[in-house]
C-alpha cells in the first residue's frame, strides 16, 4: 500500500481468491460477487464503504434433461441450453447408421437447430435458457445414429470454447418375431410370444422397457446407455403351434412382412430345405439376427448347405456333423453345461456376464454339432463357441459314434453363434421355457417378479445341483442383436 498525504488518498491492491474447479463445476455460468468493507475512524467518527467485485465466466451448458434420445419416427423434440451470453451453432456432423441419410430433417416452423441459428443473450447476471427444437426423420426400420451439435461464442473475442452437443437418434422400435413350433399339448407352456400359461415369459421379458431401456421419458432415471442409444421400443409379434413341429416358408415370409428385425424360433421345430433357403435370404442375408432353439438337427444341416452354397463359410469343403447316435441316448437326463470364457458381447452381455457359469437343459437331453475344416480336422473358424458337451451335471457317456477322428464332448458344441452370419443356435428346443418356476429338471428359464432375467437355483437330475442362467443368456442374445442392427 502508499499513502499520498497531499491527496488524500490510499491505494489498494485487491484480488479475490481465483475460481477453483469445484466452483465451476458446480455452477458453469458462475456470476461470483465479493464485497469489501474499508471503514476509517477519526476520534469518535468513522466511515464505511465497500467495494463490490465481480467475478463472471461467460460459457453455454446444455442441460442434461431431456435426455438426449430422439427416436427416428418423424416427430418434433426438443432439448435446452443455457447462456450468459450470445452464440450460433457453428456446425453440426451426423453419423447415422445407413450411409448418405439424414438423422435431422430439414428446418420447419419452429425448428431452430441447424448450422447459422444463433441464440442467448449478452446478460452476465442471467442465464438465458433456449429451448432447442428439431424435427427427426421418419427413418426406416433399422436405422439410427448420432449428431454433433457445436456451439461458439459470436462475439469477438470469443468469451467462451466452443461447447458440442452430441444428441442420439435410436430407432424408432425394434420388432422380435417369435415362432414355436410344438406337436403336443404341453406347446402352450413354451410359446414364447403369447398363449403362455405363465406371464413369466419370454415376451414380458422382452417388452419389458427396463429391461431394453424404453423408457426414455424418466429423466430421474436416465436410460441405460446400450438400448437406448439404438432403439426407441421393443416390441413382439409371432405365431405359435401347437399342433405341430414343422414351421415352413409361409411362416417366415409372415415374420418378414410383419416388419421382425430378428427372428426367434424355439421348442421341438423342424423345418426343410426350401425354409432354410428362405430363413436365409430374408433375414440372415440381410444382417437380421435369427436365434434357434432347436432339437432336431436337420434344419441346422440344411442352414449349413445353404451358408455353403452362399460363400459364407470360411472354405467350401468345411463339414459339420451331428453324431448318429444323438447325445440323448448317450448321457444323463437333465444336463447342466459350462458357457465358455472370454469377452465375446453374449457371454459378457448387457445383463450379464455368463463366463463360467452353467446354462440348463430342458427336460432330458440336448444335441451338439462337431464342425472341421477343409482336412476334416475340428476347427472353429466358422463359429463362435458358447458352450461345449462336456456335461457338467454327471459323467459323459462314450463319444457318440459317427464322428471324425479326435473328435470329443470338449470339440463338439451344443451352443454356438456363426461368425459371417448373425445366427446363434442353442441345441435344446426347450431353452427358454419358463412354465414351471419351482421344477429343478424343466422349465430352465428364469424371471424374477419383474420380467427380468435371473438365475434359476437347485438346477439338475444328479447328486450335484447348480444355478443355471438361461434367460440372462436370451436377454444378451436380443441386446446384441438391437446393437448389431441399429449400428452397423
Amino acid at each position: 500500500m502508499s499513502w499520498s498525504w497531499n491527496t488524500g488518498t490510499h491505494d489498494f491492491t485487491i484480488q479475490p481468491p481465483a475460481l477453483t474447479t469445484a466452483e465451476i463445476n458446480a455452477n458453469p455460468l458462475i456470476n461470483k460477487r465479493s464485497r469489501y468493507f474499508m471503514m476509517v475512524n477519526s476520534g469518535s467518527s468513522s466511515l464505511i464503504k465497500q467495494v463490490i467485485l465481480t467475478q463472471l465466466r461467460y460459457g453455454l451448458v446444455a442441460d442434461a434433461a431431456p435426455a438426449p434420445y430422439f427416436p427416428m419416427d418423424g416427430n418434433r423434440a426438443n432439448y435446452n441450453v443455457r447462456s450468459n451470453t450470445t452464440w450460433r451453432i457453428s456446425n453440426i456432423v451426423e453419423t447415422p447408421r445407413v450411409a448418405g441419410t439424414r438423422l435431422i430433417a430439414t428446418p420447419t416452423g419452429p425448428d431452430n437447430v441447424y448450422v447459422g441459428a444463433t441464440g442467448g443473450a449478452y446478460d452476465p447476471s442471467a442465464s438465458n435458457n433456449m429451448n432447442q427444437l428439431l424435427t427427426t426423420n421418419n427413418a426406416a426400420r433399422g436405422m439410427s445414429g448420432w449428431a454433433d451439435v457445436t456451439y461458439e461464442s459470436d462475439q469477438s473475442p470469443a468469451q467462451f470454447q466452443p461447447v458440442t452437443r452430441r444428441l442420439f437418434f435410436p430407432s424408432a422400435n425394434f420388432n422380435v418375431y417369435g415362432i414355436t413350433g410344438m406337436n403336443g399339448s404341453t406347446a402352450s407352456v413354451y410359446n414364447i410370444y403369447a398363449g403362455n400359461t405363465n406371464t413369466r415369459n419370454m415376451q414380458a421379458m422382452i417388452t419389458n422397457g427396463n429391461n431394453f431401456g424404453t423408457n426414455l421419458n424418466n429423466a430421474s432415471s436416465p436410460p441405460t446407455p446400450l438400448s437406448t442409444v439404438f432403439v426407441r421400443s421393443v416390441n413382439m409379434s409371432g405365431y405359435n403351434n401347437d399342433a405341430t413341429n414343422v414351421i415352413s416358408s409361409s411362416h417366415i415370409t409372415a415374420a418378414t412382412n410383419a416388419g421382425a428385425d430378428m427372428l426367434v424360433i424355439s421348442g421341438n421345430t423342424t423345418f426343410d430345405q426350401q425354409t432354410a433357403v428362405d430363413l436365409y435370404t430374408q433375414f440372415l442375408a440381410r444382417d437380421k439376427p435369427v436365434l434357434l432353439c432347436i432339437e432336431d438337427p436337420n434344419p441346422l444341416s440344411y442352414i449349413f448347405t445353404v451358408l455353403r452354397a452362399a460363400g459364407r463359410l470360411s472354405s467350401y469343403n468345411d463339414n459339420m456333423y451331428w453324431p448318429t447316435t444323438g447325445l440323448n441316448g448317450n448321457a444323463p437326463v437333465y444336463w447342466y453345461y459350462s458357457y465358455a470364457d472370454g469377452a465375446e458381447p453374449i457371454l459378457y452381455g448387457r445383463f450379464m456376464g455368463l463366463n463360467g457359469r452353467y446354462w440348463g437343459v430342458d427336460g432330458n437331453g440336448s444335441m451338439a454339432f462337431w464342425f472341421t475344416d477343409s482336412n476334416n480336422v475340428h476347427s472353429t473358424s466358422n463359429i463362435v463357441p458358447y458352450a461345449n458337451a462336456n456335461n457338467q451335471s454327471g459323467p459323459n457317456s462314450a463319444i457318440p459314434s459317427g464322428l471324425p477322428a479326435g473328435s470329443s464332448m470338449d470339440n463338439g458344441y451344443t451352443m454356438f453363434r456363426f461368425r459371417n452370419v448373425p445366427l446363434i443356435v442353442v441345441c435344446d428346443g426347450g431353452f427358454m421355457g419358463t412354465f414351471d418356476g419351482a421344477s429343478g429338471t424343466s422349465s430352465p428359464s428364469m424371471l424374477d417378479g419383474n420380467n427380468v432375467p435371473a438365475g434359476k437355483n437347485n438346477y439338475g437330475g444328479g447328486a450335484t445341483k447348480r444355478t443355471i442362467y438361461n434367460a440372462p443368456f436370451i436377454a444378451n442374445a436380443i441386446a446384441w442383436a438391437i446393437q448389431r442392427r441399429t449400428t452397423q
